[in-house]
């Protein structure tokens, strides 16, 4: 089979990436070293600001946005919304009355973090 790398679809993962089978038969090059982050076809340190992670199993994947059967919660592609929260147009978001806190939803934001203005992507 083939394994998807960087766009291109590669007989073998090589260097400090590995071949990498899904449950559900999707194949991808993955990071030896599940601590890194696979971006461009390159293990590294962490994802850019502006990217999301996207977890596959324990591997670790930077995407400019998350794939349509993935939801943003927190900057990081998840398979679903916490209980909780929300999928509204492909991000998790707090019910009404609530505030989200860093990925949880809280009634009001603590003293450390106080509510300053709504972020617009």
């Amino acid at each position: 089979g083939y394994y998807f790398d960087n766009g291109n679809c590669i007989s073998n993962c090589s260097g400090d990436k590995m071949n990498y089978t899904v449950t559900n038969s999707l194949k991808y090059c993955v990071c030896v070293d599940t601590t890194k982050f696979l971006y461009n076809g390159t293990c590294v340190a962490s994802c850019t600001s502006n990217q999301f992670i996207m977890k596959v199993d324990n591997h670790n994947i930077c995407v400019n946005n998350c794939p349509s059967h993935r939801v943003d919660h927190a900057g990081e592609c998840k398979l679903s919304c916490p209980v909780g929260m929300t999928n509204t147009s492909g991000k998790c978001t707090c019910s009404t009355g609530s505030v989200d806190d860093q990925g949880v939803c809280v009634s009001s934001c603590p003293s450390t973090r106080p509510f300053k203005s709504y972020k617009y992507n």
